[in-house]
């Protein structure tokens, strides 16, 4: 894989850690996604007009995916939201991030890209390093650290991600090649995914405060800029090796940051088994980087 992609993917991981931290902390609210969804699409409407404009159009096709994954994401935010109001950020956040590997794999396969035999050995360390993160230890596995009130929003976080991902993949093949025009289908993105999220947000009966206070506005710009960037950089990565299950797999370095910042600034327990599971990841995330 190319340096390029690979600098992309740590950061986006890096900085999709960062926001689900704050999103856990600041107890994430229906109000607050779509406030920060309509934040970004409305400063990306003029990057988004301008592109259009200047004579380096969206292809068509890209406008019905992006709207595919509006629709998504918007299942994805439901899920992240209720998933951390009913779970533990260490467990909640891993499992969900990481059972779309191999699912994305499969993906892989279906379109004709095999991965090497190194790529397959660094997927299957991921996925046994994200098994054993939720564990506290060997010896005290139950069915209760896996099946719990957050296992729906945890189920709904993963085969929303597997879609929309699938879906960014696609699009990412057939627009045009670099940062801007991936910036731009990252912008819609957020525009396409207002709608959707409003519906499901009502459809669960999901307060919507009306705070008007400088704080929660500051709150929703950072998320707006702190989800925006990570999004866009997968969107860039993407375009820059035709492995998507490499680049997902990658992209579990955020489970690392996850678990460093649930004990750090959480205070979370953070047992040596879950310990070891994030260094399983690393090496995982090793050979996929040697990988071809």
């Amino acid at each position: 894989m190319s340096f390029l992609a690979i600098a992309l993917v740590l950061l986006s991981a890096t900085i999709h850690a960062t926001w689900n931290l704050l999103a856990h902390s600041q107890k994430l609210s229906g109000t607050l996604l779509l406030r920060f969804h309509w934040l970004t699409g409305l400063v990306g409407l003029i990057p988004i007009l301008l592109g259009e404009l200047k004579g380096n159009p969206l292809p068509p096709a890209a406008w019905g995916l992006v709207v595919l994954t509006g629709l998504l994401q918007s299942f994805y935010f439901l899920g992240l939201m209720m998933g951390y109001r009913n779970g533990n950020f260490s467990i909640v956040y891993p499992v969900a991030r990481a059972l779309p590997i191999l699912f994305l794999a499969f993906f892989d396969v279906a379109r004709g890209q095999f991965p090497s035999p190194i790529g397959w050995l660094g997927i299957i360390l991921v996925l046994i390093g994200c098994i054993l993160i939720p564990l506290k230890s060997l010896r005290t596995i139950k069915l209760a650290d896996y099946w719990n009130k957050s296992t729906i929003w945890i189920l709904m976080i993963m085969f929303a991600t597997v879609g929309y991902t699938a879906v960014d993949k696609l699009a990412s093949e057939i627009l045009t090649p670099g940062a801007e025009a991936s910036a731009r289908y990252a912008f819609l993105q957020a525009i396409f995914t207002v709608p959707f999220l409003w519906i499901v947000l009502k459809l669960i009966e999901e307060p919507m405060d009306k705070e008007t206070g400088l704080a929660s506005w500051k709150w929703s710009a950072l998320f707006a800029f702190f989800v925006f960037i990570s999004y866009w950089l997968m969107l860039w990565a993407f375009q820059l090796s035709p492995y998507i299950s490499y680049l997902s797999a990658l992209r579990q370095f955020s489970l690392v940051i996850g678990v460093l910042f649930a004990g750090l600034f959480l205070k979370e327990k953070v047992p040596p088994l879950r310990i070891g599971a994030a260094a399983v990841i690393v090496l995982g995330m090793f050979c996929i980087s040697q990988a071809s």
